[in-house]
């Protein structure tokens, strides 16, 4: 390691390790909740998807597969499996409390804050790569996610993981790069399934400027990004397809995301955008017990509802989309929002807030940087492909703060890469842009 790498790297450690203390302190101070208790008592509740990732890293480490929250007996593709499969190592190494799980979730930020200041460093320098592990480290939307036991806290690491490989792609341009993004997109999708989607997102855009080399290896390389993805993914939907009464290939939610969006309240009422009709999700999928149906079968049917809702309604779906994106980036019922983060997701009412307080500060800036890395002739389409990503989500399902994971990412490195440009415009004195170049090198 030279010198130059010495001095970039020691001060990213630091400022990661004190965002770890962050999580931890946060852990500490926020205890999960007991039975019977809920966030409004002060505590972490774990009763929704977390709940679930508790059990099935406890049954998955026990040698019981994948299983569902209240089903254990059977099976399950409730979620994607890298998630519960991390926290089920660490159960079976012997941490099995809740807080102990947390902790572990509060350790991966080491690897994103790491990880976020060599994209950024890669793109705007080593400044902008000091300010991109300040953003990793405190910025609330990502830290909130490393405290909360869900999906997201790994989602962030891949999703930085995905950034770093795509600009190693566009600067070496060969095959073994594109294998580079090809694991970090396979290892995304199987953390959140809409991961699958930054491959062709990212890989299309990044061959097409490539145009000093040849259209067959341009094509051979995205061909790679999605073969070795697909690779990677595949063990786990042959899996699916092997056990379920119907085909299922990432997860048995799809059904139950339709009918939570696709209800009167959230086309017409006060839930426009958001999801509604648990009682009911409880009634149907209570029905499809009752018939010994299995998950395939229960998301078979509720996506059947769903639809036949949407069909009787399409005139309105367009105001409802609008709606579901606009709820994600903050632009329509942030208020709402943060209720449904504390109540819903269980997540405390005061970092909530933070959320979005900072969410509205880095935003602006996050346009700016990326305004300032077009112009220098970098391609922007990796950091917009999780920007996009989320917005789909957001635009099929609902408007969940949660699903703009991925996209906090790109929020917080290109937000780093303005304020490392209006530094040096006004200060003058922060050197030349190291690392910043559009062609390969």
């Amino acid at each position: 390691m030279t010198p130059a790498t010495l001095r970039f790297w020691v001060p990213v450690a630091v400022i990661a390790l004190l965002g770890l203390g962050l999580r931890l302190a946060v852990i500490q101070a926020v205890p999960t909740c007991a039975d019977f208790q809920t966030s409004a008592d002060g505590c972490l509740s774990v009763s929704t998807d977390s709940g679930e990732y508790l059990l099935g890293a406890e049954y998955l480490a026990a040698g019981n597969g994948y299983v569902l929250l209240h089903n254990v007996e059977s099976e399950s593709a409730h979620h994607p499996p890298a998630f519960v499969t991390y926290l089920g190592l660490w159960y079976r190494a012997g941490v099995e409390s809740p807080e102990g799980l947390r902790r572990t979730t509060a350790v991966l930020s080491l690897l994103t804050v790491a990880l976020m200041a060599s994209v950024a460093r890669s793109v705007g320098g080593r400044h902008a790569g000091w300010v991109a592990a300040g953003f990793g480290a405190l910025y609330p939307a990502l830290w909130v996610n490393d405290v909360v036991l869900m999906s997201e806290s790994l989602y962030q690491v891949l999703a930085a993981l995905v950034l770093v490989a795509g600009y190693q792609m566009w600067r070496r341009r060969s095959l073994l790069s594109a294998v580079g993004l090809g694991v970090a997109v396979g290892l995304a999708a199987l953390t959140r399934s809409e991961g699958a989607l930054l491959g062709p997102l990212i890989a299309f855009p990044l061959a097409i400027g490539m145009v000093e080399i040849s259209r067959w290896r341009r094509l051979a390389m995205v061909v790679m990004v999605g073969a070795v993805s697909a690779a990677l993914v595949a063990p786990w939907v042959l899996l699916n397809l092997s056990r379920f009464e119907r085909p299922v290939t990432m997860t048995t939610t799809t059904g139950q995301s339709l009918f939570l969006t696709n209800q009167p309240d959230t086309y017409y009422g006060e839930r426009l955008g958001s999801k509604s009709g648990y009682p009911l999700l409880l009634g149907s999928s209570a029905r499809a017990k009752i018939d010994d149906a299995d998950e395939s079968d229960v998301d078979t049917r509720l996506r059947a509802e769903a639809t036949e809702f949407q069909r009787e309604n399409v005139g309105r779906l367009p105001v409802v989309v609008a709606a579901r994106v606009g709820r994600v980036w903050g632009l329509y019922e942030t208020q709402s929002m943060v209720r449904d983060d504390h109540l819903v997701e269980g997540r405390l009412k005061t970092p909530s807030r933070l959320v979005w307080w900072a969410h509205y500060l880095g935003l602006p800036l996050a346009a700016g940087g990326v305004v300032v890395l077009w112009r220098r002739g970098l391609p922007i389409s990796p950091l917009m492909a999780l920007v996009a990503t989320a917005t789909f989500t957001a635009a099929v399902n609902f408007g969940l703060t949660r699903y703009r994971a991925g996209a906090d990412v790109t929020v917080c490195i290109a937000a780093s890469v303005a304020l490392v440009s209006l530094a040096r415009a006004a200060l003058g004195r922060l050197g030349p842009t190291r690392g910043a170049r559009p062609t390969p090198g």
